[in-house]
């Protein structure tokens, strides 16, 4: 099994260096950069557009996850909020 893209599954890749040992790839056709065996993953964009809702009703970011890990069952740990609002503002 091959590598593939984690934004778009095409299998066009060509190597980018190393990243602290691992194997770090661009891909040919959306160009996106990767490292081979990371396995974060992103959160579903209703997540995201829950958690910044709740931002803009005034809850803190320590409240926000624990209602989104009520409501969506995923954890989000309250950085990942406080970076989300960096993002929007």
């Amino acid at each position: 099994m091959g590598i593939i893209c984690k934004e778009c599954g095409s299998d066009a890749l060509c190597k980018s260096g190393f990243v602290v040992g691992k194997q770090r790839y661009l891909c040919k056709v959306c160009g996106m950069n990767f490292t081979e065996g990371d396995s974060r993953k992103k959160h579903s964009s209703r997540v995201i557009r829950a958690a910044i809702e709740l931002y803009v009703e005034g809850n803190g970011f320590r409240h926000i996850s624990r209602l989104l890990k009520k409501i969506f069952d995923v954890d989000v740990c309250y950085q990942l909020c406080y970076s989300l609002d960096k993002v929007s503002s």
